[in-house]
């Protein structure tokens, strides 16, 4: 076994989406999985987390998302078995005395809503042990993790300083493994991922009540942290004149055709694919 070189929790993204794509393929992931490694890099990215070390941990924790084996089902949508706070655990095992750790009792652990309110639970706990600026955030108001504690600021900011504090030493170089596989995994040039939000058809204002808001807000977001001016309003799910712009500023920065519309290169762009 290759030595195991400790890394850092909140750098740039180590690889691309496709090669997440293409390293959980190979590795016999669920379709959910492959659907939602562009939701992986685009929360990660975001809050200052390498998407690798996310990504690779979910599928530690669930099984690659097949969830054969492990504690949790995918009913749950908890894709790194994060458990629910300190007092709902002790009123949950007050009713089961003969376990000794609830790490056994499924219902100790968060149903979330989404994947994508799980993937936001679990990459603000990376942020938190990271040590990154805004945190810690307050639960539930200002995040979704309900093991948020202030005491976990700053103490995990490499994956080996992580690990001890959320499973093993072990579980650690695992993932430093895991992450290496995913860093080489070459993709083919036919072998570009379908991101699952394309966004191709929006237009200015033409969908601000539609079933795209959600994406155009993700989008905006992408655009605002990469130094990108959305208007006032900043974030808020409308195609506006103001986040035309700001895509065609962006479009320009990376030498794609800046013609406003936010279709696959600049989508992939923007998730540094």
């Amino acid at each position: 076994m290759s030595e195991i070189v400790d890394r850092q929790i909140a750098t740039k993204p180590t690889a691309t989406v496709a090669q997440g794509i293409a390293w959980a393929k190979k590795m016999g992931a669920a379709q959910i999985m492959i659907d939602l490694a562009p939701k992986f890099w685009e929360i990660a990215i975001l809050k200052g987390i390498n998407p690798v070390f996310s990504y690779c941990q979910t599928a530690y924790e669930t099984g690659y998302m097949n969830f054969r084996g492990t504690l949790l089902d995918a009913s749950y949508k908890n894709t790194a078995g994060i458990k629910k706070t300190d007092e709902e655990i002790k009123l949950i095992m007050a009713k089961y005395p003969n376990e000794t750790s609830s790490d056994t009792v499924a219902e100790c652990h968060m149903k979330f809503p989404s994947w994508e309110d799980s993937i936001n639970a679990q990459v603000d706990h990376s942020a938190l042990y990271a040590g990154l600026v805004g945190y810690p955030k307050k639960y539930p108001e200002e995040t979704n993790d309900p093991r948020h504690f202030d005491w976990c600021f700053g103490i995990g900011k490499t994956v080996l300083t992580w690990a001890p504090n959320y499973s093993t030493n072990a579980y650690g170089e695992r993932l430093i493994e895991m992450m290496t596989d995913v860093e080489k995994t070459v993709v083919a040039e036919t072998g570009a991922p379908k991101v699952n939000i394309t966004l191709t058809e929006l237009r200015s204002g033409m969908y601000q009540e539609s079933p795209y808001t959600s994406q155009v807000k993700s989008m905006q977001q992408l655009l605002i942290a990469k130094g990108f001016d959305c208007g006032p309003s900043g974030a808020d799910g409308s195609f506006g004149a103001a986040t035309v712009s700001a895509v065609k500023a962006f479009q320009k920065s990376r030498n794609i055709g800046a013609d406003g519309l936010c279709g696959i290169k600049t989508w992939s762009a923007l998730l540094g694919v």
